[in-house]
């Protein structure tokens, strides 16, 4: 299979905002509701992602935060970004343990059911 480069003209043709309330159109029908991706600028959690890669991601950057602060306590110069990096702590350890918040629940729902369970089963052998 080859691919065919579009010439200029077929470009020009393309109408963008048809295409859009086309997309728009389909999602409705779907009855799907799309919003841009949040900015994740501040490691802001998103909804979409399982707590425990949340929690990985978040310490993962702030063990590079801890190897920064380390570099500075040594008397090592930082670029701008990576001071913009030191900056986002706190916002970072709000996420984790958000985060670890989320796991911990979702770990006493899955212990609540699996209790729920063994009683109903308890139930079952008496009968």
């Amino acid at each position: 299979m080859s691919f065919i480069e579009p010439s200029a003209a077929q470009a020009e043709d393309v109408d963008e905002p048809a295409l859009a309330r086309a997309i728009a159109s389909s999602l409705e029908s779907l009855e799907i509701s799309y919003s841009p991706k949040k900015d994740d600028s501040l490691g802001i959690m998103d909804d979409l992602e399982d707590p425990r890669v949340t929690a990985k991601r978040v310490r993962k950057k702030l063990k590079q935060i801890a190897n920064l602060e380390g570099k500075v306590a040594a008397g090592a110069k930082i670029s701008r970004e990576e001071k913009m990096k030191i900056e986002r702590k706190e916002a970072l350890e709000a996420e984790l343990t958000e985060a670890m918040s989320v796991i911990a629940a979702e770990e006493a729902a899955s212990a609540a059911a699996i209790e729920d369970e063994k009683v109903g089963m308890k139930n079952v052998m008496k009968v």
